[in-house]
């Protein structure tokens, strides 16, 4: 039984079929011109969204970053408010204290004016 004409028989050459190796690179070659605007639109499309994605990461932890230090200023600026009270504070019961003892001193009172206030008066 003969074989199908679209395979060749021993020793007969393919007609339908030519691969030629110029040719094959200069295929290549189109395709590559073809799509090579493409390719590097689409890189650079890629390097644009990474970018814009680590952008907006830096973006954020900035943001974070002075929301932080907003937060310690506010912090260390009530620390000294209190630390103004304390010394406020501290200042008045010296002037207390101050009183107390010259007080106590112009009435020649028999009292330790310093443990006053730990209950003994």
């Amino acid at each position: 039984e003969p074989a199908a004409e679209s395979e060749p028989q021993e020793g007969e050459a393919r007609t339908d079929v030519v691969i030629n190796d110029s040719g094959l690179g200069l295929g290549l070659a189109i395709l590559r011109d073809t799509f090579a605007d493409k390719i590097a639109q689409a890189k650079s499309e890629a390097t644009e969204k990474v970018l814009r994605s680590f952008q907006a990461c830096a973006e954020d932890d900035i943001i974070k970053y002075l929301d932080d230090i907003r937060g310690y200023r506010a912090t260390v600026v009530e620390i000294h408010k209190e630390k103004r009270k304390l010394v406020r504070l501290r200042k008045a019961r010296n002037a207390t204290e101050d009183d107390i003892v010259d007080y106590v001193a112009e009435h020649n009172l028999d009292v330790n004016p310093y443990s006053l206030g730990q209950g003994e008066f």
